[in-house]
């Protein structure tokens, strides 16, 4: 425990198929030569130019029945996990963004070499870079297109870890809307925030010796154009504004619609005749706003609509299930 930061590793020890491994010597024996391949495989120089680690952070969630321990942790993450097939690096920021205990967790975020690998990943690092700008991640490689056929149809982080790595992943409600702002974190959110971040680690490790094209230095071909955290982040911006301003001129031409619509209701008039519904003309009212509108409000929306189409998120990298031979079928 530091001023700044509280680091916590975690061991895992994960229930495949609904049942808890084997804790045997034989069974042992053969996880820590797995574990030893994998880190032969994995940082050997001579074989890959490039290394992962799963990721995944931990926020204080706004409750109106609870304040958080600590409120400097409002609006920030509060942890920050990075893990390995195998354990967990657990980082609790409880201290100054720009603490100097932090250069560590800069320096594997900044380099690209790393890839930190997770579900929703852009969105978790932006507010990590929020938080500290020096915290510039590289190399990110969301998890979420794997199997998934588009942003909205994604196959889930559950369904992925059990399809690839046979495990089950809890997910318990009540942790992640638990205080993340006290210390020390219990063990139950220890293991929780461990879990996502391992299963990054454990999905690309599993397809990456499974398939040329998930193995870490073919993702991190993909990944060579990829946005910096600062692009990202002035982008994520504009498109926050954009949508905001659309909203209120939205709304005001919402109040202009709905004076129109009581100024004709109440005759039951269009144009000198009687409306056959007996409503009044809402029908052309509804128009009459779009018309009346001034052209400068207009070529307004336009620019805006502009802003919102080339701010649009990046879109996720796809893999299809079948050509992988992933069958998510049981899994439902």
């Amino acid at each position: 425990l530091t001023d700044n930061c509280n680091y916590t590793f975690k061991t895992l020890k994960h229930e495949k198929n609904g049942t808890k491994q084997k804790t045997s010597d034989q069974n042992q024996n053969h996880q820590l030569r797995d574990r030893e391949q994998y880190y032969h495989d994995t940082y050997d120089s001579n074989l890959n130019s490039h290394s992962f680690l799963g990721f995944d952070t931990e926020s204080v969630p706004t409750v109106p029945w609870r304040k958080p321990a600590n409120p400097q942790f409002k609006n920030r993450p509060a942890t920050v996990q990075l893990s390995t097939p195998y354990s967990s690096l657990i980082i609790h920021l409880t201290g100054n963004a720009n603490a100097n205990h932090l250069k560590p967790l800069q320096a594997i975020l900044s380099d690209p070499t790393v890839l930190k690998v997770g579900a929703g990943i852009d969105e978790d690092m932006l507010d990590l870079y929020r938080y500290n700008p020096k915290l510039n991640a590289r190399s990110r490689f969301d998890i979420g297109g794997i199997g998934s056929s588009s942003k909205r149809n994604r196959v889930g982080l559950q369904k992925l870890v059990r399809a690839i790595v046979g495990v089950e992943l809890p997910k318990s409600k009540q942790i992640t809307m638990s205080d993340w702002s006290k210390v020390p974190l219990d063990e139950r959110q220890l293991v929780y925030a461990s879990r996502d971040a391992w299963a990054g680690a454990a999905v690309m490790e599993n397809l990456g010796r499974m398939y040329e094209e998930m193995h870490v230095e073919s993702i991190a071909a993909l990944l060579a154009g990829e946005r910096d955290m600062a692009d990202i982040d002035g982008r994520a911006r504009n498109r926050k504004e954009a949508k905001t301003e659309i909203k209120a001129i939205a709304a005001q031409m919402s109040q202009l619609s709905a004076f129109l619509d009581s100024s004709t209701s109440g005759t039951g008039k269009s144009g000198g005749r009687r409306n056959p519904n007996g409503n009044g003309n809402r029908k052309g009212c509804s128009h009459l706003w779009r018309d009346a509108m001034p052209d400068e409000v207009k070529r307004e929306i336009d620019r805006l609509q502009d802003i919102l189409d080339q701010t649009s998120p990046d879109g996720l990298i796809f893999f299809d299930a079948d050509s992988l031979g992933l069958d998510f079928s049981f899994v439902e």
